[in-house]
């Protein structure tokens, strides 16, 4: 049995004066940018990924399936770009949303930005492709969730979001685990939920490299309290108090890694629009994530934190933005970063100064620059401080950090050994 990801974390919070509130505000005048969507200003949730100003990335040709509860299409901020997929609850071909579960997660996606009402979507060029799984109780079976992810395949679904919360584990997931195996076999990138009962895997069947698992984070950028994580995990997004289309034409705010995992598709959609499909949708989502945790890759986020301004960067520029690229010894001689600096190579995808410091503890024992201008990886030597000679002269063994950074980019760091030798 399998049922929505946030089924018990709905907040009611605003659910009905919002709706209001946008009747009441009317649409806005042209070119009034963000206030043209009157309640953009509580979607905390896409300040935190830093989804860019509209222009070049909006999603525009990119057909996302929501595997869910359906959709409500004659919703005012969906109306017109959400196609009917299969109802494989009562087998129709109408999958209109008897929960607003689904209908939440298309809002996150692809809602439309600066109509004069409502909040904005991820990627508001984007079509949604509704296919119902879910009965109106929240449940459905796995051969629903099956049929309907290879129903999204065969309707052509560049990114398929699978929103759903699995009460147990077992050989019954096989089938759903082979749908998943034939969508990234196509070519569809495969988004799922971490789930909400705080357990140390992905709750959801996970493709190793094939689909990401996407945990939850709260308004203070940390792991939310309901969110699993650990084995399986791939990065984590917003997911908590987060603003998005409702039923009857209403605004709600519900909390899960639902929302999470639709933030993903959403940015994944965007990068669709510029060109990148498959698995190239994959590595370039967990490449471009904020690095929050402890050094690298961690069990409680995964790659770290969805970043849509990295990731839609790196896809203009068919490269990894900014100073996601940096490299450097592993460990080095003490005597040598003493002597002659710490060398190490800036990849930066855009102009700028690019800055190296190496520290051990509070004190940064040798800092260099230099002015990269995008084109490739320029060598910096990070020379000694006078505060790193003295502690490299009298240390014969210590850990430390080189960290690159890039005005505008988030910073690299990477661990290093220091030996005496």
């Amino acid at each position: 049995m399998v049922h929505p990801g946030d089924s018990e974390r709905r907040r009611n919070l605003l659910a009905g004066a919002l709706a209001v509130l946008a009747l009441l505000l009317g649409p806005v005048a042209a070119g009034a940018g963000a206030a043209s969507d009157p309640l953009r200003g509580s979607q905390w949730a896409l300040d935190a990924i830093h989804l860019p100003q509209a222009g070049a990335a909006n999603g525009a040709g990119a057909l996302v399936a929501v595997v869910d509860s359906g959709v409500d299409d004659a919703h005012p901020d969906l109306v017109g770009r959400v196609v009917a997929g299969p109802d494989l609850v009562d087998g129709d071909g109408d999958p209109n949303d008897p929960t607003g579960h689904g209908t939440h997660i298309a809002g996150i996606i692809a809602a439309a930005a600066g109509n004069g009402i409502g909040g904005a979507g991820i990627a508001p060029a984007a079509r949604i492709l509704a296919v119902r799984v879910l009965a109106a109780d929240g449940h459905g079976s796995t051969a629903n969730v099956a049929a309907g992810i290879d129903a999204a395949v065969d309707a052509g679904a560049d990114v398929i979001n699978v929103s759903l919360n699995w009460s147990r584990t077992g050989p019954q997931l096989s089938a759903v685990t082979a749908a998943m195996q034939r969508a990234a076999d196509a070519g569809a990138l495969l988004v799922v939920a971490a789930g909400n009962d705080a357990q140390g895997r992905c709750e959801e069947p996970v493709l190793p490299e094939r689909a990401l698992c996407v945990g939850a984070l709260d308004g203070d950028l940390r792991l939310a309290g309901f969110s699993s994580y650990g084995e399986g995990l791939s990065l984590v997004a917003p997911g908590d108090d987060v603003l998005s289309t409702w039923q009857d034409g209403t605004y709600h705010r519900l909390s899960g890694t639902s929302q999470a995992a639709a933030m993903t598709s959403g940015v994944a959609a965007l990068l669709v629009g510029l060109g990148v499909h498959g698995q190239g949708l994959l590595q370039d989502l967990v490449s471009t994530a904020r690095d929050i945790g402890t050094l690298g890759t961690d069990p409680r986020f995964g790659a770290g934190l969805l970043d849509a301004e990295r990731a839609v960067e790196g896809a203009l520029q068919n490269r990894a933005p900014a100073v996601l690229q940096a490299e450097a010894a592993p460990s080095a001689a003490s005597g040598s970063v003493r002597r002659r600096g710490l060398r190490v190579a800036c990849d930066a995808a855009r102009p700028g100064v690019c800055r190296v410091d190496v520290r051990v503890g509070e004190t940064v024992v040798a800092r260099g620059s230099a002015r990269v201008d995008g084109t490739g990886a320029f060598a910096i030597v990070a020379r000694p401080t006078p505060a790193g000679r003295r502690l490299l002269a009298r240390r014969r063994a210590m850990n430390g950090v080189v960290e690159t950074s890039l005005r505008g980019a988030a910073s690299i760091r990477r661990p290093l050994a220091l030996r005496a030798r």
